[in-house]
């Protein structure tokens, strides 16, 4: 694998997690107000 692919792979990582972190507090917030 080429550095460049590498870098995309982890960029695209990165900005999965940071979806998935706001999904959860999203949810918990939900949560909350009931």
């Amino acid at each position: 694998m080429n550095i460049f692919s590498i870098l995309l792979v982890t960029l695209f990582f990165l900005f999965l997690i940071r979806d998935i972190s706001q999904g959860f507090d999203r949810k918990k917030r939900r949560l909350r107000r009931q």
